[in-house]
């Protein structure tokens, strides 16, 4: 068998897993990694590091309550309960976010109703595509900017199927907000999950949740991999997606002077921390134009009470 990426890598540490803790509490979760192997499936299970018994959809009715009203539902999960070298399965492509932490996640789409169903759930471990990111973002240029030029770099099928390998000697220059919007997104260059090497912003993340970390996950120095992509971050402007293509890119050098309405900062790919602080960046000393509406939009309760004590709320209700 050929060396393990990152992905691989957790697959085998969770089959590991599955033969050793509470097996009459865990379902078999057959994955396919060039022999089948299993891995426990229940999700909050797994997550929560506890032997509770019960039916997925009891399980999912658990998590249901503790996160209903606290935003959404996968910015409050890495908030609350992943660690790195986990499994996770979401029924929302975008959960792909939980890559920023070492997470690798198998989004459902419209195979929800298999695992409510049957509580067992087939899944194949993809071929790996490798993105190794060098530099350091420009003043100006944000995460969407490095998901839009990946875009326009390798495609829209440029990791088809495969799961979107990040890291490289630019990584550690990525905040935790970057790596989430960014692994957010990585569906629209056709992959079906990402992972992302681990360092010393993913530990202090998790120290802010009260998550004492020291053990990272990383690729075999031979693995092997369906394509590697070397992204300058140096190299990129800022870009916009102009509709109604999603994978049609643009510098916005090219739109300057193009009257805009209306602008959001927000939903699961951009609604944290380093988002408004941009904002405030710009808008810090000014006021929004009369006939310009914009909507701003934590991504969790706990974003928004950390906008509120740092005194951001403040300052953008002002704008």
């Amino acid at each position: 068998m050929h060396e393990m990426s990152i992905a691989q890598s957790i697959v085998e540490l969770a089959e590991e897993q599955a033969r050793s803790r509470h097996s009459e509490a865990v379902e078999e979760l057959e994955l396919e990694i060039g022999r089948l192997a299993g891995v426990e499936l229940h999700t909050l299970d797994f997550a929560l590091e506890s032997a509770v018994k019960g039916s997925l959809l009891e399980h999912a009715s658990i998590v249901r309550h503790i996160i209903d009203g606290e935003g959404i539902s996968h910015q409050v999960i890495t908030e609350r309960f992943l660690k790195p070298g986990m499994i996770a399965v979401h029924h929302d492509a975008h959960a792909c976010l939980f890559a920023a932490l070492g997470v690798t996640l198998f989004p459902l789409g419209g195979g929800l109703i298999e695992p409510l169903a049957m509580e067992s759930l087939a899944l194949i471990c993809a071929p790996t595509v490798r993105i190794n990111f060098h530099g350091k973002l420009r003043p100006g240029v944000a995460a969407r900017d490095v998901q839009m030029y990946l875009l326009r770099t390798i495609g829209p099928s440029g990791a088809l199927n495969a799961c979107l390998e990040l890291g490289g000697n630019g990584l550690i220059n990525l905040s935790m907000d970057d790596r989430m919007t960014i692994c957010n997104q990585t569906m629209f260059v056709g992959a079906k999950t990402a992972v992302c090497e681990q360092d010393e912003n993913t530990a202090a993340y998790l120290k802010k949740f009260g998550i004492q970390w020291d053990k990272f996950y990383a690729p075999d120095p031979d693995a092997e991999y369906e394509r590697v992509y070397d992204i300058d971050l140096s190299a990129i402007t800022p870009m916009l997606l102009v509709p109604p293509i999603p994978s049609q890119t643009a510098s916005v050098q090219e739109y300057l002077g193009r009257p805009v309405q209306q602008g959001l900062v927000g939903s699961c790919a951009s609604g944290r921390m380093d988002d408004f602080r941009q904002v405030l960046e710009i808008l810090r000393g000014r006021h929004v134009k009369r006939e310009f509406r914009l909507v701003c939009v934590p991504s969790s309760i706990k974003i928004q009470e950390e906008l509120c004590e740092s005194g951001m709320m403040a300052e953008l209700i002002r704008c």
